[in-house]
């Protein structure tokens, strides 16, 4: 059930990212006299639009993006507000790898080979490939353009931290960042014991099942829950009924974090008490009914120290970026251009 079940599905969530571009050549905006034309943002606006839903846990409300915040401003020109962010912060990168002289090797031109390939190999054909690229608004070169500036960012952050000796953090300052911000840490910490009986909604190729065959899906994860909640023993009934295909190396349930599962699944098993056995869960993979076993406590400093400077070293590059900006000077919008772009 972990992440690792559904790495299959990564290619898959890329593409659902950005498909349905329509390439364009109009420039929504000029950065550093660098243009950023439409077919470049709305692969970030699809991203930013997909973020935004997990986030907000709005992946089937289909009138979201018209719903408007306090300030009265609806949420799609929100989600352009934050892709075009995105961008600029990619352009003024870009710009300042050039004049610090950071280059791709090599060896990285050799990853960004490998990166293709891998995407190449998962799409099952060059045919399929060039398919896929079209539907994301994308050209091989584009690609290419995408993962060897995704390097170069990298290596910027690296020589930054190089340069600045990890931007003069000390210890004490990671502690005090620790500290300031324990409520976040202590949650990352703890983790939950969970069993579950998953009544699947996928075939063996992680294809949905017809509609009929969901609907008995759903009806027979009912049937069980009725059992457990008139007192039958939980066990038992997962042994005979979970579709789960991790079900005999963990018998015993699945200890994980934050982060480690599937948004519903974690938010329903972190909400139950020791022992409590939730109604229906629907996930991408079916109808889960759980029960959590055991719980964690409150971490550490010491357990959360890495992530806490990992953290701290982040937010200090965020910072840099944002003086990159000033220097940049101001970014042209074409707030015509970019009315006009609905996804």
């Amino acid at each position: 059930m972990k992440k690792n079940m559904i790495i299959c599905l990564c290619f898959a969530m890329f593409i659902s990212l950005f498909a349905g571009c329509t390439p364009k050549t109009d420039v929504v905006a000029t950065v550093n006299n660098e243009k950023v034309t439409t077919q470049e943002f709305s692969r970030y606006l699809k991203q930013t639009k997909s973020q935004m839903e997990k986030e907000l846990n709005k992946n089937n409300d289909k009138n979201f993006w018209e719903t408007t915040g306090p300030d009265g401003k609806k949420m799609i020109d929100r989600a352009k507000d934050k892709a075009l962010e995105e961008v600029v912060k990619e352009k003024v990168q870009i710009a300042k790898a050039k004049e610090k002289k950071v280059e791709l090797t090599a060896e990285d031109e050799k990853k960004v080979g490998e990166q293709k390939a891998n995407i190449l190999n998962q799409t099952g054909s060059r045919e399929k490939y060039q398919e896929e690229l079209e539907k994301a608004g994308f050209t091989d070169a584009s690609l290419t353009e995408m993962l060897r500036n995704s390097l170069i960012g990298d290596k910027l952050f690296t020589n930054q931290v190089t340069e600045t000796n990890n931007f003069g953090i000390t210890d004490t300052d990671v502690k005090a960042y620790y500290e300031a911000n324990k409520a976040k840490y202590d949650a990352s910490a703890q983790k939950v014991t969970a069993k579950h009986i998953l009544i699947a909604t996928i075939d063996d190729n992680k294809q949905p099942l017809p509609e009929a065959q969901v609907a008995a899906a759903k009806q027979k994860a009912e049937d069980i829950l009725k059992q457990i909640k008139a007192g039958e023993d939980f066990d038992k009934l997962m042994k005979e009924n979970s579709q789960d295909p991790g079900l005999q190396e963990k018998p015993d349930g699945y200890e994980f974090g934050p982060g480690e599962m599937l948004p519903e699944f974690e938010k329903a098993a972190f909400a139950l008490k020791n022992g409590e056995v939730s109604d229906l869960v629907k996930t991408s993979f079916g109808y889960h009914i759980i029960k959590t076993i055991a719980r964690t406590g409150a971490g550490t400093f010491e357990q959360s120290a890495d992530k806490a400077k990992q953290d701290l070293t982040q937010e200090k590059y965020t910072k840099v970026i944002e003086q990159w900006k000033v220097e940049a000077g101001n970014v042209d919008v074409n707030k015509d251009v970019m009315a006009n772009i609905k996804e």
